[in-house]
């Protein structure tokens, strides 16, 4: 059954949870290439922890699209592997990012 289809239940929701249902049907309503991926996962990260303030989220998000524009430069002139390399090295390097190797299939991980 599509989100849509389900019964709303405003009643019964904090406002943080009725803020983030907004966002999400909202995010619904857009065109594929409008919506913001990266922002929308932060507002679905929050269902599990809507006391959550996402504002330096957001901004760390920013400066890692900043960082990584940077350093990729012309996307359509370079290689893939090139970009690739570029990507981890802003990802990884840089920002520290190298996922979870002793507890991978642990849920939690899926969470921003």
């Amino acid at each position: 059954m599509p989100f849509a289809a389900f019964p709303r239940h405003d009643d019964a929701m904090t406002d943080d949870e009725g803020e983030i249902e907004r966002k999400l049907r909202a995010a619904g309503a857009m065109r594929d290439a409008d919506l913001d991926i990266a922002h929308l996962a932060l507002t679905i990260a929050t269902g599990d922890r809507p006391d959550i303030l996402l504002a330096p989220y957001h901004a760390h998000l920013d400066e890692l699209v900043t960082v990584a524009g940077v350093a990729l430069g012309d996307v359509r002139a370079t290689p893939c592997g090139v970009l690739a390399g570029a990507l981890s090295g802003v990802m990884a390097g840089r920002f520290g990012y190298l996922g979870d190797a002793e507890t991978y299939d642990d849920p939690r991980n899926a969470n921003l």
